[in-house]
This record gives structure tokens, sequence and C-alpha cells, in this order.
């Protein structure tokens, strides 16, 4: 089953691309904070597909295990219809660590919120837009970024070859 909502987005004036390299030091410097934090969650949830590098590296060090959601909410630069294609199942009254590449719209944040009222999340994000409020008690991003940028992640370089 999926579920739809409607969105609109800011237009897009600049790119930013992140290396592996910059990726493993913000990855770092986020497991660092989340350390002395780590016992509060029942586990990782990892947005597919930008969630799922941050999600792993965090899963490893923190020795949580990881749920994964499916959702979009982006077609190349562009916001688009929210899709959700699946998602676990969570324990009500439990905490878990939303491990996301970038904190733009806010919008897969409130999506998830709403399909899980009865958990409570806290958010770990290699990148916030600055003008976007923080979702979560604890919310952790490792560089904030002015919300016309458009962050192109290591992992969205469709040219690699295997």
């Amino acid at each position: 089953m999926t579920e739809m909502i409607a969105l609109q987005s800011a237009p897009i004036t600049r790119e930013l691309t992140l290396s592996h390299a910059a990726f493993r030091d913000m990855a770092i410097g986020l497991y660092h904070r989340l350390e002395p934090l780590k016992a509060r969650y029942e586990a990782i949830l990892c947005p597919l597909r930008g969630g799922f590098y941050l999600s792993d590296f965090l899963s490893r060090r923190l020795g949580l295990p990881v749920e994964y959601i499916h959702l979009t909410s982006y077609q190349g630069f562009e916001s688009s219809e929210f899709v959700v294609y699946f998602k676990p199942a969570l324990k009500s009254g439990a905490r878990y660590l939303i491990c996301d590449d970038i904190l733009a719209t806010g919008r897969t944040m409130a999506k998830i919120q709403e399909l899980y009222s009865e958990s409570s999340f806290d958010g770990a994000f290699l990148y916030r837009h600055i003008q976007r409020s923080l979702p979560f008690e604890q919310t952790l991003f490792a560089r904030e970024v002015d919300e016309s940028v458009w962050v192109r992640f290591p992992w969205e370089d469709e040219s690699t070859d295997f």
C-alpha cells in the first residue's frame, strides 16, 4: 500500500558535493555525540535511501539494530508527492534514532511521526537546512546549509562503475 500527500519546495540555486572522506568525518563526529545517548534507543530507523550509509555507520559503532522504512519525496531536484512503500512495525512507547542524510523540508520526519504516533524519535543528520526547525528532543546534525543548496551525496553518483 502507498500513501501520498502534496508538497512544495524552495528553489535550488547551488549544489554542494560531499566527498566520502567528508562523510566519514561528519559521521564520526555524530557518533561521538551519540555514544553517550545510545542506551535510550531501541534501534535506528533508516529512511531509505538517503539514510542508509549514516544508519549503517552508526549502527555498527553504537551496537544498535536498524529498521528500514522506504519512502520517497523527491524526483531529481524537485520535491514530489510523498509515497510510503513499506514501513517496519515499531514498538509502541519505544524511542528510535532516525538517521538521514539531510533535514531539508522536515516532511520526511513529520511523515514518520505521523506513521508512528505511539513511538518517540530523536534524529541524526549529516546536514540541516538552516531555516528548518529541529523536530525532536535530540536533533543532531554535522553541518548546516542554506535551503537553496542541493547537497549531492557520494551514493547518488550514478556514474560510479562497480
